[in-house]
């Protein structure tokens, strides 16, 4: 397998452990806005933009690193539940039941990243 191959694999495996991380912290800053002060609300809706695009790299990235099966698709899966969770943040007066699947969504994100970490591990050691 060309070197190349597995330094992309570790990328992968280090945004995949981003990306939990981050998730975690996206929570964390909900319940300050929550329980704290509801000025961190702010904070919370910026912090995505950060993580945001992780997902798609890990995507690109799997064809590069040629990380074929479930990290390819899991990533392509997270970009998705990404999109949805704009989308039931921006329809909660239109759509409330729709809108309370967010949090559900993130506890989804969480389960597919820390997946996501153990796959690309085990992909990255054995090349």
């Amino acid at each position: 397998m060309p070197e190349g191959n597995r330094y992309l694999r570790l990328t992968i495996f280090l945004l995949a452990v981003l990306f939990a991380a981050c998730i975690v912290i996206q929570v964390y800053i909900a319940g300050m806005a929550t329980f704290i002060d509801g000025s961190h609300w702010s904070d919370h809706k910026n912090f995505v933009h950060i993580i945001e695009p992780v997902p798609l790299a890990i995507f690109v990235l799997s064809f590069f690193g040629r990380v074929r099966g479930a990290v390819r698709w899991i990533g392509l899966t997270m970009l998705v539940l990404v999109m949805a969770q704009y989308a039931t943040a921006h329809l909660s007066e239109k759509l409330p039941y729709f809108a309370a699947t967010h949090p559900v969504i993130a506890l989804i994100l969480l389960w597919l990243s820390v997946s996501t970490v153990k796959r690309s591990y085990l992909i990255w050691r054995r090349t």
